[in-house]
């Protein structure tokens, strides 16, 4: 699939990298994505197994020791922080090192996102993993949070427009019913620039909720024993979709 995606964007911009998801963040996916050139991103779970490089002097027998100590997200060397932010009560460290696994045969550059709660100590750490080029942490991180709107997007075709829905089988099907989503995601979205002009906390449910005001006032109409006089209209209108 990266293949693909190369060959179709070679004409107009480079794949400088892939970001994947937390769920790719194993040995398997890593290895199957080995013959691709292009970088690669990933976050991997916080008590994922990685270790410091052996440093202590060989004891003169047995193999060479690989793995040093096990990665602790709340002791981290104060050498590889590269940067310190704080927003409010909230904390951002970020580390970056290279670290090993015991299921990857080269060491993983590993950038360190350490957020802490100050007032409650309360702390979460966040694992990137890059495949080769140590970027800056700072950037490495921006690339990471790319994916997220995409993410974004897609939670929003899921419920909203029919991604969850359509069951179509054939290539051709699945294609036009994924571009209308998506499309229809486009569309939302600009409509929710204008809407949030007069409204800046409306929200998605905002823009659908008149669209079915419109489509039941109709439709209730059709069945009442007597047509309203058109007077009457507007204010049905506007009472049922607001």
């Amino acid at each position: 699939m990266i293949t693909a995606l190369r060959q179709r964007g070679a004409a107009s911009s480079a794949l400088p990298f892939v970001v994947l998801e937390g769920h790719f963040g194993n040995h398997h996916a890593w290895h199957m994505a080995r013959p691709c050139p292009v970088p690669r991103i990933s976050t991997r779970r916080s008590d994922a197994a990685l270790y410091w490089p052996y440093t202590a002097r060989y004891a003169g027998r047995g193999p060479h020791r690989l793995d040093g100590s096990q990665l602790d997200g709340r002791r981290l060397p104060a050498q590889d922080l590269k940067a310190t932010t704080v927003e409010g009560h909230l904390q951002t460290r970020l580390y970056q090192a290279q670290l090993r696994h015991q299921e990857f045969s080269p060491a993983l550059h590993v950038v360190i996102i350490v957020k802490r709660h100050r007032p409650r100590q309360a702390w979460a750490p966040v694992i990137l993993c890059r495949s080769a080029r140590a970027l800056p942490a700072d950037l490495w991180r921006d690339d990471d949070g790319r994916r997220f709107q995409l993410e974004l997007n897609v939670r929003e075709a899921q419920p909203y427009w029919g991604v969850d829905d359509f069951m179509h089988v054939t290539n051709t099907a699945v294609t036009h019913a994924a571009n209308l989503a998506w499309c229809m995601v486009n569309g939302s979205h600009r409509r929710w620039r204008d809407v949030r002009q007069s409204h800046p906390a409306s929200g998605l449910r905002d823009l659908t909720a008149p669209c079915r005001g419109y489509t039941y006032v109709p439709e209730t109409r059709q069945r009442l024993p007597e047509t309203p006089t058109p007077m009457l209209l507007p204010p049905i209108f506007t009472q049922v979709a607001g």
